[in-house]
């Protein structure tokens, strides 16, 4: 059977094979954050979906004398159908650091419905079912779209908070990444309504294969997503630490407050304030509610340091941890800086060697 090769049919083939190599990588190369392996599993299987969509349509679109509407097409239907849902189901587990379970099956019902109303389309045809089911598609998508957008505001106003830390660079890739998602149900609509799929030459389908090999891109761009993140991070506080983590003595009100010296070391491991950019005395103590004179005298007190050492030094050991559990394999010096609250790696080299007589990459070599 001879086969047709268009620029549509071309790049639906590149983006199967982007999207099934994302698929592979994300389900079985070994996850470097635990809690993580679960939420890539689902992600895996968004971009296997992805692999049938774009390899069904090229499939059926290549050979001399495609059908109307095939059973290649009603499988087509249904991975489109269970694509968008994956996604926020992927951000929703990590969100949460859960895995699925029967609670999340209602994000099932959409797809198995629009795929049952394609097998019926598919053995009695019918024009306006055919629309129908189109339509169907691109608003799925358009409201797992909203729910995807509305999941991670809620996130970074969670983390904004002091419960979980949100990277920079794990932000920076999902806005893309939700970006390049519009462009799989808006040009429908805008096509549709103004009817250019009638004069002009690129297609709406042909702009859904350009975005489904950028989404695959994407994750190749950023390859430390493949193998785990460390941008999501639960802050858990222990059930000893109340609203504020200092006492208040019936018989001092009005006096200066009693610091619980042990509850502020457990405050900065959990709650990682030395992790921002722009972490000063009178910001920290606003935190702590605490003045900036006790703030000051309990670290000269404690650790015999003035705050900026005490600052650099919390985040060099931050910078350990993710050395010690392998995660620095696809950082550069620069991101690993920024990973640990460093403005800049001349900053970063300067305060490690000086806190632990090595240089980062000497102290990677020596010891791991």
């Amino acid at each position: 059977m001879p086969i047709q090769l268009t620029l549509n049919t071309i790049i639906h083939f590149m983006a199967a094979i982007t999207s099934m190599m994302i698929a592979i990588i994300l389900w079985w190369y070994p996850n470097l954050v635990e809690g993580q392996k679960k939420s890539k599993q689902v992600l895996s299987m968004a971009f296997l979906s992805l692999f049938v969509w774009h390899i069904l349509y090229f499939l059926n679109n290549t050979t001399s004398s495609p059908f109307d509407f095939s059973l290649f097409d009603v499988f087509i239907v249904f991975a489109v159908s269970i694509f968008m849902p994956l996604n926020y189901l992927y951000f929703n587990t990590l969100a949460k650091a859960s895995t699925l379970n029967m609670q999340h099956a209602v994000h099932a019902a959409l797809p198995i419905g629009i795929f049952l109303i394609a097998l019926y389309q598919y053995f009695l045809p019918s024009l306006w079912i055919a629309e129908f089911i189109l339509i169907s598609l691109h608003v799925q998508m358009g409201i797992y779209w909203v729910m995807e957008v509305n999941l991670i505001q809620k996130l970074r106003n969670i983390s904004k908070k002091g419960f979980i830390h949100i990277n920079v660079h794990w932000l920076r890739w999902t806005v893309v990444y939700l970006v390049i998602q519009t462009m799989l149900f808006i040009p429908f609509f805008i096509f549709q309504i103004f009817g250019f799929y009638k004069t002009f030459s690129l297609e709406s389908i042909t702009i859904e294969a350009i975005c489904g090999l950028f989404l695959s891109i994407s994750l190749f761009l950023r390859p430390f997503l493949l193998f785990g993140i460390k941008d999501i991070s639960h802050k858990e506080l222990p059930s000893k630490i109340k609203t504020n983590p200092f006492t208040y003595p019936q018989t001092m009100v009005g006096k200066p407050k009693n610091i619980n010296e042990d509850i502020i070391e457990i405050y900065m491991n959990s709650y990682h304030p030395y992790l921002k950019k722009d972490c000063t005395p009178a910001l920290l103590a606003k935190e702590l509610g605490i003045s900036i004179d006790q703030l000051n005298n309990y670290l000269k007190r404690k650790n015999g340091l003035k705050f900026q050492d005490y600052v650099n030094l919390k985040r060099i050991q931050y910078s350990q941890n993710i050395i010690k559990e392998k995660a620095y394999h696809d950082m550069t010096m620069d991101l690993l800086a920024k990973e640990s609250g460093f403005i800049d790696r001349h900053s970063f080299i300067s305060s490690f060697k000086k806190h632990t007589g090595y240089n980062p990459s000497d102290y990677i070599k020596h010891f791991f």
